[in-house]
């Protein structure tokens, strides 16, 4: 399942962030490499939550209450954060 896939490239990515933390304290790493290393990992993990946002939908869209939804014309093609069902 991607979403698996997904949720644990953060997890590493969370790992990885705090190795390169530790490597930076302790000087290993310079600190200039260490933002620039820094900026990419908090760019790839919004990609990763854009990524584990879109399959939650389609898992969410697949759901029967969500065929109803999407044949009464509620909801269109993802599920919003908050739901609001008006009456007509």
């Amino acid at each position: 399942l991607k979403l698996t896939f997904y949720e644990t490239a953060k997890g590493s990515l969370a790992e990885f962030r705090t190795q390169i933390d530790i490597a930076c304290q302790v000087g290993y790493i310079d600190e200039k490499v260490f933002v620039d290393v820094e900026e990419k990992a908090t760019q790839i993990g919004k990609m990763l939550g854009a990524l584990i946002k879109q399959e939650h939908n389609k898992i969410l869209l697949h759901t029967p209450i969500a065929y109803r939804l999407l044949s009464m014309n509620i909801i269109k093609t993802e599920i919003p954060d908050v739901l609001i069902i008006e009456p007509k």
